[in-house]
């Protein structure tokens, strides 16, 4: 039986995955709009593209990619960090 007396606590929020149709156009609205850090390191590749508020922040995916690693459901769309 799950006790469900104690509350789930989150420390903080690391990131969340984001399909987008157009990685630049996306980048620059979180970094433009709200202020964001673009990181993306060359190992990457293209992708994925962390915009970062201290801790936390997106990595953003291409919409349409063939690439099976980063189908839907594949991989961890949230990550966080319990307290």
């Amino acid at each position: 039986m799950v006790d469900t007396s104690k509350e789930f606590e989150i420390r903080f929020l690391d990131h969340v995955a984001i399909r987008v149709k157009d990685l630049k156009v996306a980048a620059d609205w979180y970094q433009n709009v709200l202020g964001l850090k673009k990181y993306q390191l060359p190992e990457w590749g293209d992708y994925p593209i962390f915009m970062l508020a201290k801790k936390s922040g997106v990595a953003l995916f291409p919409a349409n990619t063939s690439d099976r690693k980063y189908l839907l459901g594949r991989g961890r769309p949230l990550i966080f960090w319990p307290a």
